[in-house]
């Protein structure tokens, strides 16, 4: 059965087909679920953030995925995408209820992982001084 488009938008079976197809090498299973985890506990939102694909984090949300869901380390996909420099992830992911003072199992929050890798604009969004998180 073909997914349903919204608007031109993808949507969370697409993402799931997507992964699938590239047999990602995160996962020993097929992905069936939006939140189906890794073994060491990475979930396609964590590696769509880390990628900075927005279209494919705002398809996994919609489709019900945990934006606070821990994953490898005990990284957040807030974290992946700070590390990564991702402000427009960083920023849908806040204003859909990423919880920026969550640590990481080397307790670093989301700001802290986007301060050592220099993402000072990814920072700011974290540390509240860009207005535009809704």
């Amino acid at each position: 059965m073909e997914p349903l488009k919204r608007s031109g938008k993808l949507t969370a079976e697409e993402v799931l087909a997507r992964y699938n197809d590239e047999s990602s090498p995160y996962f020993n299973d097929p992905v069936v679920d939006v939140n189906q985890a890794s073994p060491d506990g990475t979930r396609l939102i964590h590696i769509a953030s880390s990628r900075g694909n927005l279209e494919e984090v705002e398809a996994l949300v919609e489709g019900g995925a945990d934006v606070n869901a821990a994953g490898d380390m005990g990284a957040t996909p807030l974290h992946d995408a700070a590390l990564g420099g991702h402000a427009e992830v960083v920023r849908f992911l806040l204003a859909h209820g990423a919880e920026s003072s969550t640590k990481d199992d080397f307790g670093c929050t989301a700001l802290k992982t986007a301060l050592r890798h220099g993402h000072t604009d990814v920072a700011k969004l974290l540390a509240g001084e860009d207005k535009k998180v809704e």
